[in-house]
């Protein structure tokens, strides 16, 4: 496997400062001036160490999404970054840029099959937690729980992901990614990755062309103290064997998916063990 989680979900929004002092006070979301947020996990198969996943909205005259065209840029934790893009360049994908190195990590770009600009990042976690000095404690959203972006062939996007990437193909969801719930570290969590129909209305009224989900817990409570703040909800709370789902507006008018998971089913449900 190519990528091992999604490292990081960046988004332009026309007051950067203002929609992360929003997620800060209604969600909980921990941020840095400088970064956006940092959700902290402990790794798969090594419980003991930890990994990060970056949260940041980005000025919407941000070039740093170009050439996509796209208001989004999902970053992907890999190994081997090196070896990762000349693999790339030799199926024939198209790379942007030059890698580059940092004391918390290499970054690299490329295009996926619908030219959204993909960021890579072989993390050096040691290095990164030290820079997480201001980051606030989580009180409401205690991680990323999926992240679903519209393609105007969803199939042959997937198919895409899974041979150059290796992001496990799952027919209902897309991919899914699995962590240690931190500190349950005895505990599985789960990152939805999925690729929607460009014709869905699943993302409506949001804006955009992505939808990102939260795990939260005690879900019927957050929405009501949401509601109580002034917030916009979308529908009523869903209810699954696999976890219960919420949707709210944030201020730039982006749907919101809340997600109180059940990852013990949701293991099963999708033959995970």
């Amino acid at each position: 496997m190519k990528v091992s989680m999604i490292g990081g979900v960046f988004f332009k929004s026309d007051d950067p400062k203002k929609m992360q002092d929003w997620y800060a006070k209604h969600l909980g979301v921990p941020y840095m001036s400088s970064y956006g947020g940092t959700f902290v996990w402990n790794q798969r198969d090594n419980p003991d160490e930890i990994g990060h996943t970056a949260w940041s909205a980005m000025g919407s005259d941000t070039n740093y999404y170009d050439p996509s065209e796209a208001s989004f840029m999902i970053n992907y934790r890999v190994s081997d970054l090196e070896i990762l893009l000349k693999e790339l360049e030799s199926n024939g994908v198209k790379t942007v840029g030059k890698m580059e190195s940092f004391d918390y990590g290499k970054f690299g770009w490329a295009l996926d099959a619908e030219n959204n600009k993909i960021e890579f990042w072989e993390p050096v976690d040691s290095v990164y937690a030290g820079m997480l000095e201001t980051v606030n404690e989580v009180k409401r959203v205690t991680g990323i729980g999926g992240v679903f972006f519209k393609a105007k062939d969803p199939k042959g996007l997937q198919t895409w992901y899974g041979k150059q990437l290796g992001i496990p193909n799952l027919s209902q969801y897309g991919g899914i990614f699995e962590w240690r719930s931190k500190p349950q570290t005895d505990a599985y969590a789960h990152t939805v990755w999925g690729v929607f129909d460009s014709k869905t209305d699943y993302f409506n009224p949001g804006k955009n062309d992505m939808i990102i989900n939260y795990r939260v817990e005690n879900l019927e409570d957050l929405m009501a103290t949401l509601k109580s703040e002034g917030v916009e909800q979308v529908g009523k709370i869903d209810r699954y064997d696999y976890g219960n789902f919420g949707w709210i507006l944030d201020p730039d008018g982006n749907k919101i998916e809340l997600w109180e998971p059940n990852d013990e089913v949701f293991r099963k449900v999708n033959g995970l063990g």
